[in-house]
Order: C-alpha cells, then structure tokens, then sequence
C-alpha cells in the first residue's frame, strides 16, 4: 500500500513549463506603454500583430503596456480575442476610418 509522508516534510516537484524569465522593470513598462500609445493614434484601428513590431515589441510583451492603457481609459479596444482593434479613447469609428 500506499506510504503517507509526514505533515513536516514537503513533497519534492519538479518544475515543469517555461523558465523563469527576468520581469521588466517599471521605466520599460512605462516607455513601451507610450510607444504602444503613440502607435494607436497614428494608426487607428490596428490589430496588436500590426502594432507591436512598429512599437519594437512583440504581442506578448505588449500586454502590460495594454493593461495600463485600458485601466487609464487612453485607448479603447473593439472585438475579442486576435480581431481586437485599439482605437485612442477619444476617437469615434468614423473618425478612426
């Protein structure tokens, strides 16, 4: 049968998945995030596959920067998912177009 381990010894786990990757640090975060903004407003309505080589960036390190503009309300986002469009906060879809 099966042995039960003692409360005081913790189970031994190999970590699976992707390293460990160093994290950014706020002074990145925040000039990618005025890139990314900069990038909307010249180009209304462009997806992140078409923004974020023209911010230097690819689409995975661009979410943060996206996060913040959001929760700031600069940018405002239409569809889901990979149709997502970023559009600056203020302009209308007939502007945009």
């Amino acid at each position: 049968m099966h042995q039960r381990r003692e409360a005081s010894q913790p189970r031994q786990t190999k970590r699976k998945g992707k390293p460990a990757t160093q994290r950014r640090t706020a002074a990145e975060i925040d000039e990618l995030t005025e890139k990314f903004c900069s990038a909307v407003v010249k180009e209304p309505g462009a997806t992140m596959p078409i923004l974020a080589p023209r911010v230097g960036a690819t689409v995975d390190q661009q979410s943060m920067a996206v996060k913040r503009l959001r929760q700031a309300e600069q940018i405002r986002t239409v569809g889901h998912r990979h149709q997502t469009r970023y559009y600056p906060a203020g302009a209308t879809l007939d502007e945009a177009a």
